[in-house]
């Protein structure tokens, strides 16, 4: 199996070729961009297949529709409504979408500096793989995220990236727009279950394939595997070893539905170098024996 992971600039490269796009987009690789989506659709040359990227992208549609499958589920971008794809998602499209609106890109590294650090990031569940990924403001949120996406635009078209302190704030503002339309209120983090719960839940599914043990996600956290357990138990209701064979079973769900994979190399993408467990974990967890999607 071969999902291959692309870069902004070696993905536009690919996929939308055009020299005027990349003087657009600053040349790249950068931390950020933003362009209006009808300007990168309309230079979709071939459908995108399974792929992934190490940065986020947000796309907010103004006109039409956007259709993206990310993990194992089907999205539809209306006109105001936003879609996110969490940096290292699988994630594929296809060339007839007729949409109008803006793309932003960014990278973790934005947020670093005197003013920021890229561990805000951490607050916005629509950023990590099992948030809600189709948020849909009502119509004063909406008002206010276009005019911050019309403000990202014209700082970028006319300094690019040489105003960081700028583009940092207008960001996190979007996004602080974005969960408080989005998003039922935070209960802060205040005791130190929720706490190392979180740490784990960020490590879970970027550890997933080399840490299968509550061991492993122990020792990385510098706690005892049972302080470990009793803490996810306490948040979640679930064992850590549940919560590490559920992610397992949902990333192989998310595989299977983009491509036909054999099993044996899905069970090798997600840690598993054995079908028949694999098999019998998914069916333990899914109800069904896994298989490719056949759409």
């Amino acid at each position: 199996m071969h999902i291959k992971t692309y870069a902004p600039r070696a993905f536009t490269e690919k996929f939308m070729p055009s020299a005027e796009l990349q003087q657009q987009l600053k040349g790249l690789p950068g931390p950020f961009f933003i362009i209006r989506l009808e300007e990168m659709y309309y230079r979709l040359q071939q459908a995108v297949p399974p792929s992934r990227s190490p940065t986020h992208s947000c796309l907010f549609v103004t006109s039409g529709c956007a259709n993206m499958r990310i993990g194992d589920q089907s999205y539809s971008a209306a006109p105001q409504q936003l879609l996110f794809v969490p940096a290292g998602a699988v994630f594929s499209f296809d060339t007839n979408d007729e949409v109008t609106g803006y793309i932003i890109n960014f990278s973790e590294t934005l947020f670093t500096g005197k003013l920021f650090n890229h561990t805000v990031l951490r607050e916005f569940s629509f950023l990590r793989l099992w948030g809600e990924l189709l948020i849909e403001p009502n119509a004063t949120s909406a008002a206010f995220i276009r005019q911050l996406l019309e403000r990202l635009l014209e700082e970028f078209n006319t300094h690019a990236l040489q105003r960081p302190d700028l583009i940092q704030s207008y960001c996190s503002a979007l996004l602080c727009e974005v969960r408080h339309a989005g998003e039922p209120p935070a209960i802060p983090a205040q005791t130190g279950a929720a706490q190392i719960t979180a740490r784990f839940r960020e490590l879970l599914f970027s550890h997933l394939k080399t840490c299968r043990l509550a061991s492993d996600y122990a020792a990385r956290l510098h706690v005892s595997p049972n302080h470990l357990n009793k803490s996810v138990k306490a948040m979640t209701g679930k064992s850590v070893n549940r919560c590490i064979h559920e992610a397992i079973v949902l990333q192989a769900k998310a595989l299977l539905s983009q491509g036909s994979f054999p099993i044996s190399e899905v069970a090798a993408e997600v840690g598993l170098e054995d079908p028949s467990y694999f098999a019998r974990l998914f069916r333990q967890y899914d109800g069904l024996t896994p298989a490719p999607s056949a759409g």
